[in-house]
């Protein structure tokens, strides 16, 4: 078996230099100067090394020249990036999509057994180049849907979306969904930064539209990264605009964080608002001990209870009400606390339909955004030893938000669709 690796890793370069060589020589003969007009002409021609996503490769790489205006180019190279780069387009994608899962130093062990060459640095490099290949698709989807500002003659203008929303999503598994959960939340990061009471952390920021079905068919979309509460929902609503929403209707389950409703009724105001029931309970269970001590009878009764409590017709509304009698008749064991979580409960007491939620199949929790901020945040960027600076977090935990969503390939596929209707096209005649 070790042979064979060994024979297999010999000839794959061999057979990759082949193919580009064929490539280029079915490659276009004639082009044209885009400034002049006038006729190129094969200027020098040198062996080229590339790495493909499928192993490294050579192949001859031609140079055509304007001779009127003394501008060279290389049609091929800028087709495939690469220009000022080795690795081809699909080749980053693959080498970011592996770093989105693993340390940067494991992409190259493993990378290394396929014929790809790579640097830890340069993992780091390509994951940069391809997170701002998203973001500017992103940003794209947020100017196709909110209106966008714009400055003239020392004036800001308001500027009106015009274009259809930029599909940030592939939603081709969501056609038998009615319901889909909108969720928002951030994950703390260790920074290298020392601070008062030692190393700091900052939050990344994760928002997802998921299916409420479980069992669906349809992919989560998720968007990530060192983002301020606006960007972020700016991001979560361009998503959901690209979405076939029509007859759709939409739960945004999050926790009491006061970051999120007002930005949540603002951005999605046709979406019901339910507060995470295990958020609720534990408020519910802080009130108890507030009430009557903790490790009292009730207490524990209430804490072990207070999730069915919540879940019956009525709940929420008949537990503040016993929390205000003990509050205005009975002893509180503390009062300040006691009354600032009824303040709290009856704040969120029109976003706990818990019953009439459960009584429909739908979900009451915030399961799928624990998980969304477990597989993006702690699972990729809180390893042991890890620590990140904004800059590295944020590339790393938009590219590993794409490629959770099945986003990452479809970008890279655009990218290399856009760099090939930039690159310099053939002509059939050139001016005299």
């Amino acid at each position: 078996e070790a042979a064979a690796n060994r024979a297999i890793k010999a000839i794959r370069p061999l057979l990759m230099s082949a193919g580009l060589s064929d490539s280029a020589a079915a490659a276009p003969t004639t082009y044209a100067c885009p400034s002049c007009g006038r006729a190129l002409v094969r200027h020098s021609r040198c062996k080229r090394r590339v790495v493909t996503s499928e192993g490294e490769a050579t192949f001859v790489s031609t140079r055509w020249r304007c001779r009127p205006c003394g501008r060279d180019f290389h049609p091929l190279e800028a087709a495939n990036g690469l220009q000022g780069s080795h690795y081809t387009t699909t080749a980053k994608g693959l080498i970011a999509g592996l770093a989105s899962e693993v340390a940067f130093s494991r992409v190259a062990v493993l990378l290394s057994d396929r014929g790809v060459s790579v640097s830890a640095k340069e993992v780091d490099r390509t994951v940069r180049e391809v997170s701002e290949w998203r973001h500017a698709e992103e940003l794209d989807g947020v100017r196709s849907v909110l209106p966008s500002k714009r400055k003239a003659n020392g004036t800001w203008y308001r500027v009106p979306p015009s274009r259809k929303p930029v599909p940030l999503h592939d939603w081709s598994g969501w056609h038998s969904q009615t319901t889909a959960v909108l969720s928002v939340d951030g994950g703390k990061v260790r920074s290298p930064e020392a601070g008062p009471d030692g190393l700091e952390w900052f939050e990344c920021r994760v928002g997802i539209i998921a299916p409420a079905d479980g069992g669906s068919r349809g992919s989560t979309f998720y968007v990530g990264g060192v983002l301020e509460p606006d960007e972020l929902f700016r991001r979560l609503y361009a998503g959901w605009q690209s979405a076939p929403t029509t007859g759709r209707r939409a739960l945004f389950i999050a926790d009491g964080a006061e970051w999120i409703w007002g930005r949540a009724s603002l951005m999605f105001p046709g979406a019901r608002q339910v507060l995470d029931i295990y958020h609720a309970a534990e408020h519910v269970a802080s009130a108890a001990i507030a009430a009557w001590g903790e490790q009292s009878a009730r207490e524990r009764s209430w804490r072990r209870q207070a999730r069915e409590m919540l879940l019956r017709p009525g709940g929420p509304a008949k537990i503040i009400a016993t929390l205000c009698v003990e509050l205005e008749q009975g002893t509180p064991a503390d009062t300040k606390a006691l009354a600032r979580e009824i303040e709290y409960l009856r704040r969120h007491a029109k976003r706990m339909p818990y019953a009439e939620l459960r009584a429909q199949d739908l979900p009451v929790g915030s399961g799928a955004m624990e998980s969304a901020i477990k597989q993006t945040s702690t699972q990729r960027l809180r390893q042991p030893g890890m620590m990140w600076s904004r800059s590295g977090a944020d590339p790393i935990q938009r590219v590993r938000a794409a490629h959770l969503g099945g986003n990452l390939t479809h970008t890279v596929a655009r990218k290399h669709q856009a760099l090939r209707a930039g690159a310099l096209q053939p002509v059939d005649a050139f001016t005299a």
